[in-house]
């Protein structure tokens, strides 16, 4: 069973370099918000990002954007709303403070390319669909450490999956020992750790996977 690990270790130390840079803090708010201006973006622990309306961060503009997030981010409950929409290339860095809550997607990659990557930490959680998706042509690494669908923002509801890849891209997914990937264990046509529509998954798991 192969297990790139070792790749895993460069992303997890490429995002960490990123962080010395300068960045972006994006504070508390209860409307959406939009980042678009920078590159490189922090979420501090004890910051609240909630909504009412649509996706709670979207991140747009430059690419490719870092995101580190050790705060707690809540979409609305409309329609494909995501706590973090990534519309271009980019990576997130989930503290394990970090707690995550979309409707349809935790966080959404929808803008293409084969580096939009995950490390976690904390919590990703969606109440009825994705806590990671990809879509469109979007590829990249899933580093687990913490829970997918652990609840911690939020409820969630027998259809939510772990992670979902319905993309012509790649994706990695790997699954540490203590870590776990749970689905709504509700539904059929959800309801999977791990639900691949299109494109094509290496999955290592030394965690657990339900």
């Amino acid at each position: 069973r192969p297990r790139p690990l070792a790749v895993a270790s460069l992303i997890v130390f490429a995002i960490a370099a990123s962080s010395s840079k300068a960045q972006t803090v994006v504070n508390s708010s209860t409307t959406s918000q939009t980042l678009s201006t920078d590159t490189a973006y922090r979420v501090d622990a004890g910051t609240t990002i909630t909504t009412d309306n649509g996706n709670a961060l979207n991140v747009v503009g430059i690419a490719p954007v870092t995101l580190s997030n050790a705060g707690t981010i809540v979409s609305s409950t409309d329609n494909v709303a995501a706590a973090v929409n990534f519309g271009v290339e980019g990576s997130i860095s989930n503290a394990t403070t970090g707690a995550l809550l979309g409707l349809t997607y935790g966080v959404g990659f929808f803008g293409g390319g084969a580096n939009n990557n995950v490390v976690n930490s904390g919590d990703i959680s969606a109440r009825v669909s994705h806590a990671i998706g990809y879509e469109g042509t979007s590829g990249g690494l899933v580093d687990n450490f913490g829970t997918l669908n652990g609840a911690r923002a939020g409820a969630i509801g027998t259809t939510s999956d772990g992670v979902f890849l319905n993309s012509s891209g790649n994706v990695t997914i790997n699954n540490h020992a203590g870590a776990s990937i749970s689905s709504g264990m509700g539904d059929q046509t959800y309801g999977f750790g791990i639900a691949i529509n299109s494109g094509t998954a290496v999955i290592n798991n030394d965690g657990n996977i339900t």
